[in-house]
């Protein structure tokens, strides 16, 4: 199985990165810092535009930033995998 290879430490890395970025609780909730590090990760954008739709109904307008956040850290991952993988 996947999971049992996983060391504790890998296991505890998950965690602390899951709940940092906001995919425990709405970043409302949290403190000022705990927002400014979610929204360093492309968890936190995502996590924040599906708040938008979901919870306060907001429609496509509400959800481009972040969306638009979502696309540089997408294009800017290809282009570091294109960097280091190209052979």
């Amino acid at each position: 199985m996947f999971w049992s290879v996983q060391s504790p430490p890998q296991k505890l890395a998950s965690l602390v990165f899951a709940c940092c970025p906001a995919c425990w609780w709405p970043l409302e909730i949290g403190p000022p810092v705990l927002k400014t590090i979610a929204l360093c990760t492309p968890n936190g954008w995502a996590m924040a535009a599906l708040h938008q739709l979901i919870s306060f109904g907001s429609g496509l307008d509400a959800v481009l930033l972040p969306l638009g956040v979502l696309g540089v850290f997408g294009a800017a991952a290809n282009l570091l995998a294109a960097r280091f993988f190209r052979s």
